[in-house]
């Protein structure tokens, strides 16, 4: 477990958060899931370091694309076309995401998107975007933004960032008021 944490210098193969060194902290992830695929279960190539948001998430999902399923029966799928998912060993991370000016992870490319969705990448992204409301505000905002982004009705998601200008106008937080003039400038777009 150590050496893939130090490989992949104590970041999560999947959505890049800086792991805590502790071994408690991070999961050995196998990318074919070992109740899938119990004869990779020690294949190097089919482990790699996690964090406990995207392990948990990703669980026991199938990952192999039809190519890979399709070699299943003979040897381990090792090649990047044989995932439907960014694989830590066969595809650069760089290649598939990358991060915001809010250091949000931003998928590039479907096979990208499908790991970010999988993965249930927004829940960092959302973390991360609390951070700029800070203190005593931090929580409500993680809150609002979560059900923002899960929302995919444009009044609704117009009522949580009306709450965050509210906690933005309370607080005088201007790295907030900057965010959300960024985040309707996003919702603008969807339209």
């Amino acid at each position: 477990k150590s050496d893939y944490y130090n490989q992949q210098n104590a970041r999560c193969c999947y959505c890049s958060t800086t792991l805590v060194p502790h071994k408690a902290t991070y999961d050995l992830e196998h990318i074919l899931a070992k109740s899938n695929h119990p004869k990779f279960m020690f294949e190097l190539r089919n482990l790699a370091a996690a964090c406990k948001l995207c392990n948990g998430a990703k669980d026991d999902a199938e990952v192999l694309s039809d190519q890979g399923s399709q070699k299943i029966g003979g040897c381990f799928p090792a090649g990047s076309q044989d995932y439907e998912i960014v694989h830590p060993h066969f595809d650069a991370w760089g290649d598939y995401f990358r991060f915001d000016q809010f250091n949000r992870v931003v998928p590039r490319d479907v096979k990208a998107y499908y790991t970010f969705r999988l993965c249930q990448m927004q829940r960092v992204n959302v973390a991360r975007l609390a951070d700029n409301f800070g203190g005593k505000y931090r929580e409500a905002a993680e809150n609002y933004l979560m059900a923002f982004f899960v929302q995919e009705d444009p009044a609704k998601k117009q009522r949580y960032i009306d709450l965050l200008e509210t906690i933005v106008e309370d607080g005088g937080l201007e790295k907030a008021r900057y965010l959300l003039a960024v985040l309707n400038s996003e919702m603008a777009k969807e339209k």
